[in-house]
């Protein structure tokens, strides 16, 4: 197929970690075929604090060969001289150009002590490379004689020397001798690493035989127990391995490990399971041949990483898992079966608070919080490394390894997704289905598959979500997604036979017309008729007590379909309904919380404002809004709607008050890091500016109601700026409180306005200084000359927290043309932002109910 995708490419990392199959098929495959002798030298170097070796067919230089061989020979401890231990000089400027092969392996055979047998020779390369093959140095590294040497061959040479017994001197009276010493290789010499092979038995979290283990970063290999901080050996329980460890005279701790190939024959089953008898296990090899293996009775199951204690032969029916079977002797018997079986969760909504993500395949919550049954729970990316759960956003797709016991989970997370047209609907030569969606072709798991093959039809549209080998594991489909809106006013357009008509607010903020279709389908039941159906949905507006509706379109406008609140009794599945009656609830801002009722999502419910009070049904206190607009500590009338009765986040939220808000900034108005404004025709065709600015996340645009909102406020790019917004979302009013050219804060604005000090700084405290200390969870500003601090705790800084806190960062280094000019802060980790002493980046706080909420960076 032309342009298939059937898997994420996953990196060595996740091989090496959980070993989760990824492959559709492998029979003792040769680890030649994937330069395990180089794999396992990146593997070794990279935890020895080399990085540097990664482009395989790139040429090394000189620098990069001894800054690594410094690295691994001097850490922890004085530094070497690495040129006077292997005979080579060079400059730093020389340094920079490619190492020869040669001296390589003059190099390395004078660093492992073999210089005094070169010297008779006058150091003839044939005698150097003579040595260099006899002792294997030159194992699994390409000749390349006067030539420069790239990555590969250094990386696999510098693994060699590291496991070569050192030529050492041996002195006896006047007689001097060389000899080796079995184990003291050039690793144990200068830095006590030890190396040694066997089988992995235990790790902290399971053994062969029992769901326990040895205890948090404990593993067991041989019968002897280490400490495995990194779970570099406890991932690879069951195999055979080669491993390093630092011998300390107790609990000796490992290194690094890797799976030793030499050993290890290893069937894997991945969609090439056929059947099973009793514990013959039957499956297809590479060629399509039909094999068969018997899984001996005292063999030990590992299921999602914890043994199972017992089980029956049925855990060996592979068609929904992926299993490897180990001989990890050579002898040709499965010794262990390593069985991973995924389960799939498309998340819903994340809680960061309460560490939990709703799930909208099994329509369930996860909880994944210290408090949770799970006593290991661990996240990676897409591709294998390890990442944390407040990565895992709304849309994400998770495919999870739980631990038969309950206590194990590790997922994969998948932000991969698709959106486009249905146009092909097929199966492969090995019968696996896929589709072709604009002009590549998917697989879709099988679950996927028999759950929606009445839905997936040719011409559907939808976001269709791939799980980490690639497949279609999900979907939502946007062909007859409805809209939400809230209707103002509902009757005839003119008389009682004409068509249903009416106002209604938009989700996006604009007020528009409604307009019906005689034939309408309205919570569930059909209508033929503008009067039964005019009827109807008053009927339902009235009982739910709302004007908040879900409805979709045709190509020209009409409405076809409605949901209200209403719960009918025609109405089956995720239908609109209420989270509550309407009430008055308080609202805390740090956390976009209605206590005992609900949160919203600041990105994603919808919140309008509908007031039923008779004086303010003009449309003008009519409106959309978000949080922000939303006085914290205060009581609002609101209530929520949904259509997932499981989920805790409302979609739509109606808050009964007038959008206009006064027209009054108030200490609640929001703050915002204004970065331009560009001169447009809004969608009016009306004159207007167009205003991009920072608050969280990415940049955001937004209208000015009318030219002489910009142009009267004086803004300029890096400035900090509050502002209104009317209900077609434009900005109504905008006023500069912190100017970033003067790095003057100007909070007069609320006093002349009658807004007390205490008022606002209780609920909104603002504050603009100098960075003077920052350990990217707090920082501490002073407003004084940061040259003139010599004493943190003299009372003159001012501490925040910023952990959970997004800023904006204005780095003068660049053009304000420049997209790096202003740009994001996650994290915030601040450190490469801010100069100590005299040097300070200066810097504009915004603290909301004791919450950082804005911090904007000023780079020099």
């Amino acid at each position: 197929m032309n342009k298939r995708i059937t898997a994420f490419i996953t990196g060595i990392a996740m091989l090496l970690t959980l070993c989760v199959c990824t492959s559709v098929f492998a029979e003792n495959d040769s680890a030649a075929a994937n330069d395990a002798a180089y794999d396992e030298a990146v593997t070794l170097l990279s935890a020895l604090g080399v990085n540097s070796l990664s482009a395989t067919d790139k040429n090394v230089t000189y620098n990069v060969f001894y800054d690594a061989l410094s690295n691994i020979l001097s850490q922890g401890g004085a530094a070497l001289d690495i040129s006077d231990l292997t005979g080579i000089s060079f400059s730093r400027t020389s340094g920079n150009t490619g190492l020869t092969y040669e001296d390589a392996v003059r190099s390395l055979v004078n660093l492992l002590g073999y210089k005094a047998q070169t010297d008779p020779a006058n150091g003839s390369f044939a005698v150097y490379a003579s040595i260099a093959g006899r002792i294997g140095l030159l194992s699994d590294v390409e000749n390349a004689d006067g030539k420069t040497i790239n990555a590969r061959n250094t990386a696999v040479m510098l693994k060699n020397a590291l496991d070569t017994d050192m030529l050492q001197v041996k002195t006896l009276g006047t007689k001097i001798s060389y000899e080796t010493v079995k184990g003291e290789t050039l690793l144990y010499v200068y830095r006590g690493i030890k190396n040694d092979e066997g089988v992995v038995e235990a790790n902290g979290y399971t053994s062969f035989f029992s769901p326990d283990g040895m205890g948090k970063d404990r593993v067991k290999i041989n019968g002897i127990m280490y400490e495995d901080e990194k779970n570099s050996a406890g991932d690879l329980i069951g195999y055979a391995v080669k491993y390093y460890y630092y011998d300390t005279g107790k609990t000796d701790k490992i290194v690094t490990a890797y799976k030793n190939d030499e050993l290890n024959g290893v069937i894997e089953i991945n969609g090439n399971f056929t059947g099973l008898e009793g514990r013959k296990v039957y499956y297809t090899n590479a060629n399509g041949k039909e094999k068969n293996v018997t899984i001996p009775g005292s063999v030990p199951v590992i299921y999602n990483g914890a043994a199972l204690s017992s089980y029956k032969s049925s855990v060996f029916d592979f068609s929904d898992s992926c299993a490897y079977l180990i001989d990890n002797d050579n002898d040709g018997k499965i010794e262990v079966v390593v069985i991973w079986k995924s389960t799939e969760y498309y998340v819903n909504s994340v809680d960061t608070i309460l560490t939990k993500i709703h799930d909208g395949i099994g329509n369930q919550l996860i909880d994944l919080s210290e408090s949770s049954e799970f006593d290991r729970i661990r996240f990676y990316d897409e591709n294998g490394n390890k990442t944390t759960f407040y990565s895992i956003g709304a849309g994400d797709f998770l495919t999870a390894y739980i631990s038969n016991d309950g206590h194990l989970f590790d997922a994969y997370v998948s932000k991969t997704s698709v959106d486009g047209k249905v146009i092909e609907i097929g199966k492969d030569n090995t019968d696996r289905m896929f589709v072709t969606i604009g002009e590549n072709e998917y697989f879709m798991t099988d679950s996927f598959y028999a759950k929606e093959k009445d839905n997936l039809l040719l011409g559907v549209s939808g976001t269709f979500y791939l799980n980490r080998d690639g497949k279609i594991a999900h979907a939502v489909y946007t062909d007859g997604k409805m809209d939400y809106g809230y209707l103002t006013y509902i009757d005839y357009e003119d008389g009682p036979r004409s068509p249903i008509s009416g106002r209604i607010l938009k989700s996006d903020g604009k007020f528009g017309q409604l307009e019906i279709k005689e034939k309408v389908k309205i919570d569930g039941k059909n209508y033929t008729s503008s009067k039964t159906a005019l009827e109807a949905l008053r009927n339902a507006v009235t009982a739910s007590g709302t004007g908040v509706i879900r409805y979709d379109a045709d190509d020209d406008g009409k409405v076809y379909v409605v949901d209200t609140a209403y719960r009918s009794e025609y109405e089956s599945g995720n239908t609109l309904f209420s989270f509550g009656p309407k009430s008055a609830a308080s609202y805390t801002a740090a956390t976009t919380l209605f206590p005992t009722k609900f949160r919203l999502d600041a990105k994603n419910t919808v919140l309008f404002f509908a007031p039923t009070d008779a004086n303010l049904q003009s449309e003008d206190n009519f409106g959309v809004g978000d949080p922000s607009m939303l006085k914290s500590n205060a009581t609002h009338i609101v209530q929520g709607f949904g259509t997932d009765r499981k989920n805790f986040i409302p979609e739509v939220v109606v808050c009964d008050e007038s959008f206009i808000l006064d027209n009054k900034i108030i200490s609640s108005t929001a703050s915002y890091v204004f970065k331009e404004a560009k001169k447009v025709l809004d969608e009016d065709g009306n004159e207007t500016y167009r205003i991009k600015y920072f608050k969280t996340y990415n940049p955001k645009e937004a209208y000015c109601s009318e030219l002489s909102v910009f142009e009267q406020s004086g803004i300029k790019s890096g400035d900090v700026f509050v502002g209104l917004f009317n209900n077609k979302g434009e900005f109504s009013r905008m006023l500069k409180i912190y100017d970033a050219k003067t790095h003057t804060l100007d909070l007069s604005y609320y006093e002349s306005e009658g807004i007390s000090t205490a008022s606002y700084s209780s609920y909104c405290y603002q504050f603009a200084g100098y960075i003077y200390f920052n350990n990217g969870t707090t920082i501490g500003v002073c407003t004084d000359d940061p040259a003139t601090i010599t004493d943190m705790g003299d009372g003159k800084i001012t501490w925040f927290k910023i952990s959970d806190t997004v800023g904006t960062l204005i780095d003068s280094s660049y053009k304000e043309s420049d997209a790096r000019y202003m740009r994001r802060l996650a994290g915030i980790e601040m450190k490469d932002y801010v100069r100590y002493g005299s040097d300070c980046a200066r810097c504009y706080v915004r603290v909301d109910n004791n919450s950082t909420q804005l911090v904007a960076v000023y780079q020099k």
